[in-house]
């Protein structure tokens, strides 16, 4: 033969008799290197000639010539050109065509094995978390921060779940927010826990008190009502008003409507929701720094008999039964 065999190429004809093709280890072309039968790139047509005839000679002596021949009919995409099962490359295009139009068919193709898809996703009811983030809305903890908590899901897509916007999400997502909510609500606002608490009130979200003994995650089930007693924050505010820091004040710090304040600063609310009460828990430091000063509160104040925060000193100024220790303003 007038083709040697070049040094250091690696035989990859070869293959396992347990493999699906266990004949090619019978191959007389076993063990010899690929070029000869495939060619190396850039070959010109007269070298290729005498390689090819030099491959065709090996094919015939072959013993399972027909095995490979068989496998080498079916169109694969990796192997278009060559010498297999001693046929060329536009043989075996041509024995494919005869062999289809006896058929009255297509040639077989090779398909290639798909990978094992990933498992889909568990989609689950967004009742209990959407009402768990809306509680936490309520404490001021925002999106941003339960995404801190949580190993699964962004804070963008919380923000979609606690807003109402999708009705199944991923159990891994709900797991997290029910995993995280117990200690996400003993949290001090996060950065933007200004923003959540404004947005839950404006909502109307439930805190989480409201859901004691009630199942969260059941879209039957209703939150309890909350109140809270306004007698302490009543006085809170005549106190200030004593010291001459008018309603505008509380206004601004807390967020809550003008005639509201002035109404529960007179004593005409006996209770408040929960999100109201924690609002002007927060905003009443900043309310009692306040330099400003309204000589008409004062006038209201002491024409309304207002208390200041002196006459609650070592008394409880939140309980309806507390007495203060004077009963008239300065």
């Amino acid at each position: 033969m007038r083709y040697i065999r070049a040094a250091g190429v690696r035989d990859q004809r070869s293959t396992p008799s347990g493999d699906a093709h266990s004949w090619t280890h019978k191959a007389a072309c076993s063990g010899m290197p690929l070029d000869l039968f495939f060619g190396p790139p850039y070959e010109r047509e007269p070298a290729k000639s005498l390689r090819e005839a030099d491959a065709l000679q090996v094919c015939a002596a072959c013993p399972v010539r027909i095995d490979c021949l068989e496998d080498a009919l079916i169109p694969d995409p990796k192997q278009q050109h060559g010498i297999a099962g001693g046929m060329t490359a536009e043989e075996r295009i041509s024995e494919r065509r005869k062999r289809a139009r006896r058929l009255g068919g297509k040639p077989q193709r090779k398909v290639a094995k798909r990978p094992a898809r990933k498992p889909s996703r568990v989609l689950v009811d967004a009742t209990g978390t959407m009402r768990r983030l809306q509680a936490l809305a309520t404490r001021g903890i925002g999106s941003k921060t339960v995404e801190r908590h949580c190993a699964h899901g962004s804070h963008g897509h919380l923000g979609d779940i606690r807003n109402g916007d999708c009705k199944k999400i991923d159990a891994r997502v709900a797991k997290a927010v029910a995993d995280a909510y117990p200690r996400l609500a003993a949290l001090p606002p996060g950065p933007n826990g200004g923003q959540a608490f404004a947005l839950a009130r404006a909502k109307g979200w439930a805190p989480p008190e409201a859901w004691d003994g009630a199942d969260i995650d059941d879209p039957r089930s209703e939150p309890r009502t909350v109140r809270i007693p306004a007698v302490g924050f009543a006085r809170r505010l005549q106190a200030a008003a004593v010291a001459g820091v008018p309603i505008s004040v509380a206004v601004q710090a807390t967020g809550l409507s003008r005639t509201f304040l002035s109404k529960l600063r007179s004593g005409g609310v006996d209770t408040l929701r929960p999100e109201d009460a924690e609002a002007l828990r927060k905003a009443w430091p900043q309310v009692a720094a306040s330099e400003a000063f309204s000589p008409g509160t004062i006038g209201q104040a002491v024409t309304n008999g207002w208390l200041p925060l002196s006459a609650w000193e070592g008394v409880d100024i939140d309980d309806p039964d507390a007495k203060p220790r004077q009963t008239a303003a300065a």
